[in-house]
């Protein structure tokens, strides 16, 4: 149950409304995002792209999700940055364990326009919808801090962002132009009113706003906490005519939010008012009681309820990804082989001691008769036995011509040797092509010196020159006697030098590299040829070590070729 457990919250979907991209999810923030700038910036002279330097640039190319040729920029990259920010702030969207404690945050439900704990009906709606247009307030306020006095965005004035980034990873803190990061955390709570409730049929108006915090604890109850959180509404595949609405819907008001405060001939107060008026035009509530009573008006949105009796819903697309559904299958499938062989195990007890029972003689006063001599062996198990197996068998002992073969094959060959070899990474996409010179010093320990190259592949399958590294490597071979297979321990160390730049970590830096395989294997293949097999390498460049220190660490699996040594 407990492995069971481990794969559904891997797979666990938080509430993040219109989902932000991931390798599992799709980027519907930042593709009603973009195209809302491009609108805007067709219409608003005073919002044109951002020059970026060029770690800047590195910055932008670190994009851990898909950016457009026009969004390239660092008006376009950090407004994106931004969108995310309400459900990331700084974790990748693929880690769980930091994703659902935000999402199930008491204090940021109405950076979603979701209900807080308190929120309860008969006025839960309301209170709600009013939370999420403070919010909003504040974080527009705090946008037109960030423009200069002809109302164009100021790149100078900036504002630290957490964000997560493909090759740097989690949390990395970038300062970042103050309105495009503050008006993107307003945009996404205004998309989030678009989904995070219960609609009229036009979609103008909300009847009712739905629940995470209670549906994910299972301690929703309607009737006082209103409607559950509903995956399906967060599509924006255009699944059917409501929800394409819907998503026209955003966009319209996200694209009026940055027109409405990119407008030069607007002061700061009329800026203000007509953001609030627009709020209010997209998130007013109907006349109408809408709840659980009358099925919230009869809402449509029922037949889109999760089927799924708790807060962890499988997939956040529609349909959970082929990798997470293998990985589930293979746990059932490994729950059902522990629970058959248990109970088989449990039957061969039985029976096994049951029939010794069975054979146990009464207790006699007789005393017990000296052993006999076993009789001689026959049936037709009998001549097999002396021709190298044992009885019952088909498995045949090693023969002296058998063994004399397998040492032949087992030949060490030259004390310097060479090896070739190749790799990938399957946590952080990466390649690895190494070139090395092996020294044997013992038929157990050999050392060597290896040159390798190692590029680096991002989330969004852009590969990256990576980084070269040099080391110093030590194996211990653990030979075994009568197979061609033998055991291996390797540690290396030495230095990496990365071949492209990396926001704060320039093209060029040198750093240290190490990286060991706990157990690897190789295979005898004849005429001091090895197959080395290493399915468990840890290697982690770390090419930058000052400021703050750019590591890149892959789970590896390595083949190579090994002659000599």
């Amino acid at each position: 149950m407990k492995l069971l457990a481990a794969g559904a919250l891997l797979m666990a979907a938080p509430a993040s409304a219109y989902t932000v991209s991931s390798p599992l999810t799709a980027g519907c923030h930042e593709q009603i995002t973009a195209a809302a700038l491009r609108q805007a910036r067709s219409e608003r002279p005073n919002a044109p792209p951002l020059p970026a330097t060029p770690d800047e640039r590195a910055f932008i190319d670190d994009a851990p999700f898909d950016l457009d040729a026009d969004m390239r920029d660092l008006a376009g990259a950090t407004l994106l940055f931004a969108v995310r920010d309400n459900d990331l702030k700084g974790a990748s969207p693929t880690d769980t364990f930091d994703i659902v404690p935000i999402a199930a945050d008491p204090s940021l439900q109405r950076e979603h326009c979701l209900r807080g704990p308190d929120e309860d009906e008969p006025t839960g709606s309301a209170r709600a919808l009013a939370d999420c247009a403070a919010f909003i307030h504040e974080r527009t306020a705090e946008a037109l801090d960030g423009l200069d006095a002809t109302g164009a965005p100021e790149a100078g004035d900036r504002v630290d962002l957490e964000v997560y980034l493909a090759l740097r990873g989690p949390h990395v803190r970038v300062a970042l132009p103050r309105y495009y990061v503050r008006i993107g955390q307003a945009v996404h709570a205004l998309e989030d009113g678009f989904t995070h409730n219960l609609r009229s049929s036009d979609g103008l108006k909300v009847t009712s706003v739905l629940n995470w915090v209670d549906y994910v604890d299972n301690t929703l109850d309607e009737r006082r906490d209103g409607p559950p959180h509903m995956r399906l509404l967060d599509a924006c595949d255009d699944a059917d005519a409501p929800r394409t609405r819907r998503r026209q819907l955003a966009l319209a008001a996200a694209t009026d939010l940055l027109r409405v405060t990119l407008d030069a001939t607007l002061g700061r107060d009329e800026k203000l008012a007509r953001v609030d008026a627009l709020v209010a035009s997209n998130l007013a509530l109907t006349a109408d009681a809408c709840t659980s009573a009358n099925d919230y008006c009869d809402a449509a949105e029922n037949a889109l309820r999760d089927s799924a009796g708790c807060g962890c819903t499988l997939g956040a697309r529609r349909g959970a990804s082929p990798g997470a559904l293998l990985f589930t299958a293979a746990l059932l499938i490994l729950c059902a082989r522990l629970r058959r062989a248990r109970s088989v195990a449990l039957a061969v007890v039985f029976i096994a001691t049951t029939a010794n029972a069975d054979s146990i003689p009464a207790a006699s006063a007789q005393p017990a008769q000296p052993a006999q001599p076993a009789p001689p062996l026959t049936g037709p198990d009998a001549p097999r036995v002396y021709e190298g197996h044992e009885p019952g068998r088909d498995v045949a002992t090693p023969t002296a011509a058998h063994i004399e073969k397998v040492r032949d094959a087992k030949r060490l060959g030259p004390r310097v040797g060479f090896y070739v070899a190749t790799g990938g990474a399957f946590d952080r996409g990466a390649l690895a092509a190494t070139l090395a010179l092996r020294v044997r010093v013992t038929e157990r320990w050999t050392v060597g010196f290896d040159a390798e190259w190692n590029p680096w592949i991002t989330p969004t399958y852009a590969a990256k020159a990576g980084a070269v590294n040099l080391m110093v490597t030590g194996i211990r071979r653990w030979p075994l006697s009568w197979e061609r297979v033998n055991l291996r321990n390797t540690l290396q160390v030495g230095t990496s030098v990365q071949l492209f730049d990396v926001y704060g970590a320039p093209a060029g830096s040198v750093g240290l590299y190490v990286a060991t395989s706990p157990l690897g294997i190789d295979v005898d293949l004849g005429h001091a040829l090895r197959l080395v097999v290493d399915p468990t390498n840890l290697a982690i460049p770390i090419p930058h070590l000052t400021g703050a220190p750019f590591y890149y660490p892959q789970y590896r699996i390595t083949v190579g070729l090994q002659f000599g040594g």
